[in-house]
C-alpha cells in the first residue's frame, strides 16, 4: 500500500504540468490572445503517466482484511465485556439479597428451613426412583435391539422370496413369449386407432359446441335498437310541483336506466295486471331501503276488483273518495290520482312508477300533507289498483292523456312510526321513528330548519332514480338467416363425423377383442405348465408371508423404540429433578448462611460488588468505543482499497495521468483525423481583367524616419535590472508545437480526484483546475470529441500555439520574480 500511495503522489507533480498547459490553450481558443502579463499568470503545471499494479490492489485488499480482522476481535472483546458485566450484576444482585435476608432472619430463616425441607425430601425421592428407571432403559434398549434383529432377518426373508418370484416368472416358455410379443403388436394398433378415435372425438366435440353456439345466437337474436325517448318521471315531478314548501324527494342509491322495447308507430294501452306486479314490486323496496316491516301482494279477490274498476270510472267525473259503489265501499286505506299520461312513449312499469312517485312526494296533494306517502308505507298484505282514462283534455297536444286511479290496502301495519312535521310557512317533512315532541316543546319556532331533529329521525327514501329510456327494433331478417345457413352447415358437418366415428369405435374394438383372445390363450399355455405354476404359487405365498412377518417385525420395532425412549424420558425428567432439587438445596443453604452473617460484612460485600460492576462497565465502555474505532478505520481503509480498485479496473480502457490537480483519464491512443482535401485556388478564383483602382498607399519620407530614429535614442541612462527571460530556440519551438499538436485532442480533464482526502497524505500541491467532469466508464470514449466542442473565436491554431509557449515563460518568470522577493 505504501508503494502505492508513494506512486500516486509522485504521479501527481507530472501530470500537473500538461493539465495547466492544456487548461491554458482552452483559454486561448475561447478568448482572443491578451497581453503576455495576463497569460503569465496560469502557474505551470506537471503531469506523468501512472500505472496500478496487481500487487498494489492485493496490499490494499490485505490491510482491509486486516482492518475487518481488527474489528472482528474487537467485537469479541466487547461481547466477552458484556457478559463479564452481567456476572458483576448477579454479584451485585446475590449481595443485595443476602444483606435482606441478614436483616430479616427472624423471619426469612423459617422459610429457608421448609425450602431446605421440602427440596431434600424431592431429591430423596428421585434418587431412590432412578436405579429402577435406569435399569428399565437398559432392558427396553435390548428389547430394540432384539426387534432390530429381527426387522433385518424378516427383510432378508423377503428379499430371498422375492428372488424366486421373479426367477420363476422369468423361466416362461416360447409358446408365451411369442404370445406376449402378438398381444404387443395389437396393443400398439389400437393405441394407433385410438388415437384417430380420440382426434374425430375432439372435432365432434368442437362442432358440437359450435352447433351450442349458433343455437344459442339465433334463439337470443336481437335486432338491432334505435332510441325513440328517454323520460325522467323524477324531473317531471319536480317542473310540475305545486306545494314548493313539501320537502324534495331523497332518492336511494345511484340513479338507473330502464330500457323498454315499444313498437315506434302504436299508442300506449295500459295493462292493470302488469301494472298493478310492478306496483307491489316498488313498495316492497320502499320498505327494503327503509327497513320497513310488512309486505305487499295484489289482491286475487274479484269483489276488490270489480270495486277498482268502478271506482276509478267514478274517479273521472267526481275526483272524490267517495262512492255508489252497490254494496258499499269495502274497508280500506285509500288513494287516489288524477295525471296526465304520455300516449305513446309510456309502460306498465313507468306507470307505476309516476302513480307512486305523485302520491309519495306530495307535491301536489290537494290537503298538504304526508298522507299518501304514510298509506304506501305502511301497506301490508293484499291491496288492489283501478285506472280509468280521462277524456281528452290536452286538445292541443295531441300525445298526452290523463288517467284516474284509486290505489286501497286492506291493512296498515301500524307498528311503522312515521310522522309529519312542519307546516306550510315553515315547511313540511316526512320521517320514521320521529319523537314528535322533540318539535313541541317550543312553539316559538319561526323556521322548521330551526328545530334539530333526534337521533332516532331517519330519512325517508324513495326507489331510485329511474330514467325510462324508449327503443324501437329495426328489422335485419339478413343477419339471422345468416345464422340459420351457418348452423346447418354445422349439423352436417356433425353428421360426417359422427359416422367417421362410429367406424372408428368398430376398429379399436375389434383390436381390444383380438386382445383378449390372445391373453386367453396366452393364460392357456401358462396353465399347461402346471409344475411351473405351482412352483411360481408356492413362490409368491413365500413372498406374501414374507412381506407380512417384515411388516410385523416393523411395527414391533418402533413400539419398542418408543418404549426405550420414553424410558429415557423418565430417566432424564429424575434426572432434572435431583438437579432442580440439588440447586434449589444449594441456594437455600447460601441464603441460610446469607441470613446468619454479619449484616455489616454483608454491606461491605456490596460495595465490592458495586465497585467490580463499575469497573465492568467501565471495560464495557471502552470496548464499545474501540469497535467504533476499528469500524472507522475499517471504512477508511475498505474507500481506500476500493478507490485503488477502481483506478486498475480503469487501466483497462484509459491512461491515468497524474498531475498536482489529482488523477485524469485520456484516451490509450490519441485520435485521428482524415487530412482535408486540398484546393487550387486557380479552380475557384477567377482573376478580372480589368483591375479595380484603389487608393494608394500614404508614403512618408527619409527625413521622417530620420526624426523617428533620433527620438527614439534619447533612452534613459539608468536601466532597470531584470533577470533575463528564458530563451528557447526554433527548434523547441517547433517541438513543443508538435507536442502541442498531439495533444490538441486531449480528453477533457476529470474532476480531480482527491488523493490526499482518500489516503490522508499531505501535500503542497492543491488542485487547481475548476467546472471539471468525473471521469468514467461511460464517458472516457466520448471524451476525444467533447474537445472538438471547445468554443472558439475565430483565433488560428499558430496563436493557439503561441499562447500556450508564452503562458509557460509567463509563468517561469512570476515564479522565478516571487522567489527573489
Amino acid at each position: 500500500m505504501t508503494k502505492l500511495l508513494n506512486k500516486i503522489s509522485s504521479s501527481a507533480i507530472a501530470l500537473a504540468t500538461i493539465i495547466g498547459v492544456t487548461s491554458q490553450v482552452k483559454n486561448v481558443q475561447a478568448e482572443e490572445v491578451g497581453p503576455v502579463n495576463d497569460l503569465a499568470s496560469t502557474e505551470v503545471s506537471e503531469k506523468r503517466t501512472i500505472e496500478i499494479s496487481k500487487s498494489d490492489v492485493d496490499d490494499a485488499k490485505k490491510n482491509e482484511d486486516i482492518a475487518e480482522q481488527d474489528v472482528a476481535k474487537k467485537e469479541a472483546t466487547l461481547k466477552e465485556a458484556a457478559r463479564d458485566e452481567d456476572e458483576k450484576q448477579k454479584a451485585v444482585d446475590e449481595a443485595t439479597r443476602a444483606k435482606v435476608l441478614a436483616e430479616d432472619k427472624a423471619k426469612a430463616l423459617p422459610e429457608i428451613e421448609k425450602t431446605i425441607q421440602d427440596e431434600t425430601a424431592k431429591r430423596d425421592e428421585a434418587q431412590n426412583a432412578l436405579p429402577h428407571a435406569q435399569q428399565e432403559v437398559t432392558e427396553k434398549n435390548q428389547d430394540k435391539d432384539t426387534k432390530e434383529a429381527a426387522v433385518s432377518n424378516a427383510q432378508r426373508d423377503k428379499e430371498n422370496a422375492q428372488k424366486d418370484v421373479d426367477a420363476l416368472r422369468a423361466q416362461s416358455s416360447s409358446e408365451v413369449d411369442a404370445l406376449n410379443d402378438q398381444i404387443k403388436e395389437k396393443e400398439a394398433q389400437k393405441v394407433n386407432a385410438q388415437g384417430i378415435r380420440d382426434n374425430i372425438q375432439r372435432d365432434l366435440d368442437a362442432v358440437n359446441t359450435e352447433i351450442a353456439d349458433k343455437e344459442r345466437a339465433i334463439r337470443d337474436y336481437t335486432p338491432t335498437q334505435k332510441e325513440l325517448k328517454q323520460t325522467n318521471p323524477a324531473d317531471d315531478a319536480q317542473e310540475r310541483k305545486r306545494l314548493e314548501f313539501m320537502e324534495d324527494v331523497e332518492y336511494h342509491g345511484q340513479p338507473v336506466t330502464e330500457t323498454i322495447v315499444i313498437d315506434e308507430h302504436a299508442e300506449y294501452t295500459p295493462n292493470i295486471d302488469k301494472i298493478m306486479e310492478h306496483v307491489a314490486d316498488y313498495i316492497n323496496e320502499l320498505k327494503r331501503i327503509n327497513n320497513l316491516p310488512g309486505h305487499v301482494t295484489v289482491s286475487t279477490n274479484p269483489e276488490h276488483r270489480k270495486f277498482a274498476d268502478y271506482h276509478a270510472k267514478e274517479l273521472v267525473k267526481t275526483f272524490s273518495h267517495a262512492s255508489n259503489y252497490p254494496g258499499g265501499k269495502p274497508n280500506s286505506a285509500e288513494n287516489i290520482l288524477d295525471m296526465p299520461m304520455d300516449k305513446r312513449f309510456m309502460s306498465d312499469k313507468e306507470f307505476a312508477y309516476r302513480i307512486l312517485l305523485n302520491w309519495f312526494s306530495e307535491y301536489n296533494n290537494v290537503h298538504p300533507n304526508y298522507g299518501h306517502a304514510i298509506t304506501l308505507l305502511q301497506a301490508d298484505g293484499d291491496f288492489i289498483l283501478g285506472i280509468a282514462a280521462k277524456p281528452d283534455q290536452y286538445p292541443g297536444i295531441q300525445t298526452w292523456t290523463s288517467y284516474t286511479a284509486t290505489f286501497n290496502v286492506f291493512k296498515l301495519n301500524r307498528d311503522v312510526s312515521l310522522m309529519e312535521y312542519g307546516t306550510p310557512e315553515t315547511g313540511m317533512f316526512l320521517r320514521i321513528d320521529k319523537n314528535e315532541n322533540a318539535y313541541n316543546e317550543n312553539t316559538t319556532y319561526d323556521n322548521i330548519d330551526d328545530v334539530q331533529p333526534t337521533e332516532n329521525a331517519k330519512q325517508v327514501f324513495f326507489v331510485p332514480n329511474t330514467t325510462f329510456r324508449y327503443v324501437t327494433n329495426v328489422s335485419e331478417g339478413a343477419g339471422k338467416q345468416a345464422l340459420q345457413d351457418e348452423l346447418t352447415s354445422l349439423q352436417a358437418r356433425r353428421t360426417t363425423l359422427s359416422n367417421q366415428l362410429a367406424g372408428q369405435n368398430s376398429i379399436v374394438t375389434d383390436f381390444e377383442e383380438a386382445i383378449t383372445r390372445l391373453e386367453a390363450n396366452k393364460q392357456e399355455a401358462i396353465n399347461n405348465d402346471a409344475a411351473h405354476q405351482s412352483a411360481l404359487t408356492a413362490a409368491q405365498a413365500r413372498l406374501t408371508q414374507a412381506t407380512t412377518a417384515l411388516d410385523n417385525a416393523k411395527q414391533a420395532l418402533a413400539q419398542a423404540t418408543k418404549d426405550a425412549h420414553d424410558a429415557q424420558k423418565r430417566v432424564s425428567d429424575l434426572e432434572n429433578t435431583i438437579k432442580a432439587a440439588n440447586s434449589a438445596l444449594a441456594k437455600a443453604q447460601s441464603d441460610k448462611q446469607a441470613a446468619t452473617s454479619d449484616p455489616q460484612a454483608l454491606e461491605e460485600a456490596i460495595v465490592n460488588a458495586q465497585t467490580a460492576l463499575d469497573n465492568a462497565k467501565a471495560a464495557k465502555a471502552q470496548a464499545a468505543k474501540d469497535v467504533a474505532l476499528a469500524k472507522a478505520t475499517f471504512n477508511a481503509v475498505h474507500d481506500a482499497y476500493t478507490y485503488v480498485k477502481r483506478l486498475y479496473d480503469l487501466q483497462e480502457s484509459i491512461k491515468l495521468v497524474q498531475t498536482n490537480n489529482g488523477i485524469h483519464g485520456v484516451p490509450k491512443e490519441t485520435p485521428r483525423v482524415d487530412a482535408l482535401p486540398t484546393l487550387d485556388v486557380n479552380d475557384i478564383v477567377s482573376v478580372p481583367k480589368d483591375y479595380p483602382t484603389v487608393n494608394p498607399l500614404p508614403t512618408i519620407s527619409v527625413e521622417e524616419v530620420e526624426r523617428l530614429t533620433k527620438q527614439l535614442t534619447h533612452l534613459p541612462q539608468d536601466y532597470p535590472t531584470v533577470n533575463p527571460l528564458p530563451t528557447i530556440s526554433v527548434e523547441e519551438v517547433e517541438r513543443l508545437t508538435k507536442e502541442l499538436e498531439k495533444q490538441n485532442d486531449v480528453v477533457k480533464p476529470i474532476r480531480p480526484i482527491d488523493i490526499h482526502h482518500k489516503f490522508k497524505i499531505k501535500s503542497e500541491i492543491e488542485p487547481k483546475l475548476e467546472n471539471t467532469n468525473k471521469l468514467t466508464l461511460e464517458n472516457s470514449a466520448d471524451a476525444s470529441q467533447n474537445m472538438k466542442k471547445l468554443p472558439h473565436t475565430g483565433t488560428s491554431d499558430a496563436h493557439t500555439l503561441f499562447a500556450g509557449v508564452l503562458s509557460l515563460f509567463g509563468a517561469g518568470v512570476v515564479v522565478r520574480r516571487r522567489k527573489e522577493k
